[in-house]
């Protein structure tokens, strides 16, 4: 059993007002490179890439009446054609469950619609809707998130550094605390950094992947969210509705594609200026995996 979720509207099951008559699966397409072998048979294989996923499937309304499947049938053209997502560069988010109980999601953007036609089976409240949706980023991401947090060490007002080590330790030892991060999925998980202030000059580093540095400071009722999958750098405010853009703090050599934690189990490390010692860095990722859950 498959029920979607997508920009607010819910289908599947046995039962509601749209449910999944037909979900062909999902198909690849790849983007193969390959050479021919001079004057020989054969060819050299290069990289291979998935270039997308395709989702495929047919919702059939459950209304009393043609103009109740008709009713239905527009709720999914709107979201599915609507101009914010189809003239934009940002991916759309597809949810999907077996149980309706634990959610994953995967993003791309829509590729096909087609409404019901005005035959017998319209006119008693059934009408199909086929829905094809092209997923961009290959891998499949679960619902919550996990994270880490830590504070900014209060042995250094001058630059705090807090290593992680193994075991894990919960006690304060030499202005450090310990902390530790775990990837359960199956491929690498965008990772997702808060700072919140009063802060200037933090680094946050994932021990043995990478670095991501920021330059500048933040006031004591200020966070910057330096987020992945959205490749967006945001101060926002914890004392009015207003934000902004930071990509002029994010130092040279510092990338977005670097945040991702390999699975298994990674430790991460913080550095920072604060005096008043309250600053801190929350890392948060999903669990990915590479197919369906």
């Amino acid at each position: 059993m498959l029920w979607i979720r997508y920009a607010g509207l819910e289908a599947g099951g046995h039962r509601g007002d749209v449910t999944i008559t037909d979900f062909s699966g999902i198909s690849n397409d790849l983007r193969l490179d390959r050479t021919d072998r001079l004057g020989r048979h054969g060819q050299m294989a290069g990289k291979d890439y998935i270039s997308k996923r395709v989702w495929t499937m047919t919702l059939t309304t459950l209304a009393n009446d043609e103009n109740g499947a008709v009713a239905l049938a527009s709720q999914w053209e709107r979201v599915v054609l609507d101009d914010d997502v189809m003239l934009s560069s940002e991916l759309a988010m597809l949810e999907y469950s077996r149980d309706r109980q634990t959610w994953y999601r995967v993003y791309g953007r829509p590729s096909d619609y087609a409404g019901p036609d005005l035959g017998d089976h319209t006119r008693e409240g059934a009408g199909d809707i086929v829905l094809q949706f092209e997923q961009l980023d290959p891998w499949h991401y679960s619902e919550h998130s996990e994270q880490v947090s830590i504070p900014v060490a209060r042995s250094a007002s001058g630059g705090a550094r807090i290593p992680m080590r193994f075991p894990v330790s919960f006690a304060r030892s030499g202005g450090t605390v310990d902390r530790w991060g775990t990837n359960s999925g199956e491929k690498p998980a965008p990772v997702t950094l808060r700072f919140d202030g009063p802060v200037s000059d933090p680094e946050v580093e994932l021990q043995g992947q990478w670095s991501f540095r920021v330059r500048g400071s933040l006031a004591w009722d200020e966070y910057l969210v330096i987020d992945q999958q959205d490749t967006t750098a945001t101060i926002y405010s914890t004392t009015s509705d207003q934000s902004r853009a930071a990509y002029s703090m994010i130092r040279t050599g510092s990338r977005f594609t670097d945040l991702v934690m390999p699975p298994g189990q990674h430790a991460f490390t913080f550095r920072a200026l604060d005096p008043t010692f309250t600053a801190s860095m929350t890392a948060s990722w999903p669990h990915t995996f590479a197919s369906m859950q």
